[in-house]
């Protein structure tokens, strides 16, 4: 008998220890017949039949002892025992920056495009702090980004000086924008 009690404890075990070292599960690793909302703090979602964690708030992650905790980084929306940030937020609004994107350097601690003071109109950021992509009206030239010429140019993807798409009333034409005939 005391057997019985041994397999429902080895499962749990499992999925507790299953759990990827991501501080989230993937979609596809939750047992959703024992998933609920979750009274432990800063938890999503549990697992009642493991008793165990599935899902920690924004800015939070999983410690050692699986609960979940504060990321060290405030720019960091999921992360690891806390110190190790897995994902940052999009944009700087905990940074009181919300207009400026926010990438994860090299060392893996997320930092604002603007610390950099060529990145005015960028969208993302690659890794090493260059522009991947940059907002209406700018160009992406090497790694920053620039204004396209001409106050009614919308979009110069190739160069700043070769429009693509013009505000209303105007067309491209040579790649420069033109007032459209009514």
């Amino acid at each position: 008998m005391r057997y019985g009690l041994l397999l429902p404890l080895a499962l749990a075990l499992t999925i507790v220890m299953a759990r990827p070292a991501q501080g989230q599960w993937a979609d596809d690793d939750v047992i959703t017949a024992n998933v609920q909302p979750c009274a432990a703090k800063r938890c999503l979602l549990c697992n009642t039949t493991a008793n165990a964690c599935l899902n920690c708030t924004n800015g939070y992650g999983f410690d050692r002892q699986k609960l979940c905790r504060k990321c060290y980084d405030s720019m960091c929306q999921s992360c690891i025992w806390p110190s190790t940030c897995l994902k940052c937020y999009a944009y700087g609004e905990l940074a009181g920056r919300p207009f400026y994107p926010v990438y994860k350097d090299k060392a893996g601690k997320c930092q604002l495009c603007i610390n950099h003071p060529f990145h005015k109109g960028c969208k993302a950021c690659r890794s090493d702090g260059l522009c991947k992509a940059c907002a209406e009206r700018y160009s992406l030239q090497r790694g920053r980004c620039v204004a396209c010429t001409g106050k009614q140019c919308l979009q110069c993807p190739a160069s700043p000086g070769v429009c693509t798409t013009c505000a209303k009333g105007f067309r491209p034409v040579g790649g420069v924008c033109v007032a459209a005939k009514a």
